[in-house]
């Protein structure tokens, strides 16, 4: 008798990893904008003299104004990266929310104040950066092609004393504006913490979420940090260090591990076409 060889098939399991794209280019675009704003922030401290500046001095004014000019393209740049990168990551958050709400069916109100923040930051965001850009090439042009010396008598620079006090004014009204940046994403990420911790199909990681409220909280220092804004050495150096650490190290790699979560967790809440072996869909 001859045995009949029964033919063996082999089937493969693919072992790809899944990674979402629009994760990792806002990774990207946070690290590039808050690498912008950390080394404006350091150069426009270590370029400015209060004393002369309480003083409303001429010269150093003049000289202000053309340190300025040097590092306003990457003002632009750093504004221009930090509004994309905010509808990019609110885009990710309104994902996120829908898929721990379950279609909307848990917690509804809570995830709708997570969508909430993440569009109102977004916006806010928009709104202050292009606020920013607009006053300061307005004031070059001012700087540039009025005359700022000769106003009741000649040579008195009292042009460049209103130049630079309407331009402090401006800033500070810009620089509240911004720092609700900071609070927008403690109140993104506490609120997702709360979420993910209390679901029970486990969506996404207890530690990623647990990460993501430390971020937070970090963020919550930064946004008081913002508005006291103490005149101290030491008060500076620590507030900068931590911003450059939590939003250049901390949150990409919050939004990396994101990466990875998201697609796997996604797919149970959308409509997803397969095409089958006769190559019909499904």
């Amino acid at each position: 008798h001859h045995q009949q060889e029964q033919p063996t098939t082999t089937h493969h399991t693919s072992s790809k990893v899944k990674m979402d794209l629009t994760c990792i280019i806002t990774a990207i675009l946070f690290f590039g904008s808050s690498a912008t704003e950390v080394a404006l922030k350091i150069l426009s401290r270590y370029h400015t003299d209060f004393s002369q500046l309480k003083q409303l001095d001429v010269t150093y004014i003049k000289e202000m104004w053309e340190i300025r000019s040097t590092y306003a393209p990457l003002h632009t740049i750093g504004g221009i990266l930090s509004a994309v990168a905010w509808f990019a990551l609110c885009v990710l958050i309104v994902q996120v929310a829908w898929v721990l709400s379950k279609e909307g069916r848990r917690h509804l109100g809570l995830h709708a104040l997570i969508v909430m923040f993440a569009t109102g930051g977004s916006i806010a965001e928009l709104l202050c950066k292009l606020m920013a850009v607009g006053v300061a090439n307005v004031a070059e042009w001012i700087v540039t092609f009025f005359d700022l010396d000769d106003w009741v008598v000649r040579g008195d620079g009292t042009g460049w004393r209103v130049m630079e006090m309407g331009l402090a004014m401006s800033k500070g009204l810009i620089f509240c504006l911004d720092s609700l940046e900071y609070f927008a994403l403690f109140a993104v990420l506490a609120l997702l913490f709360g979420s993910a911790s209390s679901d029970r199909e486990q969506s996404f990681g207890k530690k990623w979420a647990f990460l993501g409220f430390v971020i937070g909280m970090l963020m919550l220092f930064t946004f008081m940090a913002t508005l006291l804004d103490f005149d101290d050495e030491l008060f500076f150096m620590a507030s900068v260090s931590l911003l450059a650490v939590n939003t250049m190290v901390l949150f990409p790699i919050w939004l990396v591990i994101l990466a990875f979560q998201l697609p796997n967790a996604r797919p149970k809440y959308e409509d997803v076409v397969v095409a089958g072996d006769d190559g019909n869909l499904i």
